[in-house]
C-alpha cells in the first residue's frame, strides 16, 4: 500500500488556471494535494493514528477538531504530563510532514491552573474555555458562555430572517427559522440543553422569541402580542420541550446502562421501571449522565419497554408537546 502510494504521488505537478491564463508549474513534497483521490483516505488514517500515539491522554477527535484530556492526582504531575504529550504531539506531527499550530492550541485545567507551557517558541498560557465541536467547554464546567454565543447567534439568524427572507411566505421562513436557530439550537444539544438553568432557559427563548417575531414580520418590541401563541400556531417548540425531549431520548438511548431489576419489595416506582435517584450534588449535577438518569424515571412504561428508535421518538415528542 505504501508503494503503490507513492507511485500514485510521485512527480505530480499542480497549477493555476484563471480563465485560460496558466501559471507555472510546481510540485509539493509533502501531502497529498486538496482535492486529490487518495487525499480523504490518507487524512482518515492520519487521523485515525493519533488516537494510540499516547497513553497518557484519552484522545477525542473529529475531522480536524482534535482533543487530549489528561489526569494525575497532583498539579505538578498534570503539568508534566501535559509537557509530555505537548512534546509527543509535536513529534506526531512532524513525522506527518505537519508543525503543530501552537496559536490555535489551547490548555484548560478544571480544578487547576495549568503552568505556562512553550512549544515551538511560543508560549502558550492556560485559558479558561476552549471551544469544542461548537461547544464552549468552561474551566468551571458551567454553560453560561456557550448559552451567550447562542443567544447572539440565534438573534443574527433572526435578523437574517427579517432582512433576507422579506419577500417569503411564513412557510419558508418557518423553514429559515428551523434551519438557522434550530438547527444552531440542537446540533449539540444533548450536550447542554439538559443542564440549562430558568436563567439561561430564559435568555435562550427570549433569543427566539425575535425568531418568531421575524417570521411573522411583527416589530422587535411589541405589546399585546403573546409569541407562545404564535410558536404554536407554527408547531414549534419552545426551548423547555426541545430540552425535555432531547434527554428523555438519551435515556432511552442508554436504557441498557440502567439496572431496573432490584431486589426487595414491588413498589410502583420499580413495577415502572424505575431507577434510585442519581447523585446531584456538587460536579455531579452538571454532568448529562447524572440527567439522563433522572430523566428516565420520567418515561412511561410503554417507552421503556418499545425497541424501536422510531416508535420511541414519537412518544416523546407526543408527551413534550
Amino acid at each position: 500500500m505504501i508503494k503503490f502510494t507513492e507511485s500514485f504521488l510521485y512527480d505530480v505537478s499542480q497549477h493555476v488556471d484563471i480563465n485560460g491564463c496558466i501559471s507555472d508549474q510546481w510540485t509539493l513534497d509533502v501531502g497529498a494535494g486538496q482535492g486529490r483521490v487518495l487525499s480523504p483516505p490518507l487524512y482518515n488514517i492520519g487521523t485515525i493514528s493519533q488516537y494510540y500515539w499516547t497513553i497518557i491522554s484519552k484522545f477525542f477527535g473529529f475531522a480536524d477538531d482534535n482533543m487530549d484530556v489528561i489526569s494525575a492526582p497532583s498539579i505538578q504531575e498534570c503539568n508534566e504530563k501535559i509537557s509530555q504529550l505537548l512534546s509527543e504531539r509535536c513529534k506526531w506531527y512532524d513525522l506527518a510532514g505537519m508543525t503543530l499550530n501552537a496559536e490555535k492550541t489551547q490548555i484548560v485545567g478544571f480544578g487547576f491552573k495549568p503552568a505556562t507551557q512553550t512549544v515551538l517558541q511560543a508560549n502558550i498560557s492556560p485559558s479558561s474555555s476552549l471551544t469544542f465541536l461548537g461547544m464552549t467547554i468552561q474551566d468551571n464546567l458551567g454553560i453560561d458562555m456557550h448559552v451567550s454565543n447562542l443567544c447572539k447567534k440565534i438573534r443574527s439568524a433572526a435578523a437574517r430572517i427579517r432582512s433576507e427572507a422579506h419577500y417569503f411566505n411564513t412557510k419558508d421562513r418557518r423553514t429559515l427559522y428551523q434551519a438557522w436557530i434550530n438547527g444552531v439550537l440542537c446540533s449539540n444539544g444533548g450536550a447542554y440543553l439538559p443542564l440549562l438553568n430558568e436563567a439561561q432557559a430564559s435568555n435562550l427563548q427570549l433569543a427566539c422569541n425575535q425568531g418568531i417575531r421575524a417570521i411573522f414580520g411583527i416589530p422587535r418590541k411589541s405589546r399585546n402580542i403573546s409569541i407562545s401563541m404564535l410558536r404554536s400556531s407554527l408547531n414549534l417548540p419552545s426551548i423547555e420541550q426541545i430540552a425535555e425531549r432531547k434527554i428523555l431520548t438519551l435515556a432511552w438511548k442508554s436504557r441498557s446502562s440502567f439496572d431496573t431489576i432490584q431486589e426487595g419489595p414491588q413498589t410502583r416506582a420499580r413495577s415502572n421501571g424505575n431507577i434510585p435517584a442519581p447523585d446531584q450534588r456538587g460536579l455531579k449535577g452538571k454532568m448529562i449522565s447524572t440527567a439522563t438518569s433522572s430523566a428516565w424515571n420520567r418515561l412511561p412504561l410503554e417507552c421503556k419497554m418499545m425497541d424501536s428508535y422510531t416508535q420511541a421518538k414519537t412518544l416523546i415528542k407526543k408527551l413534550t408537546s
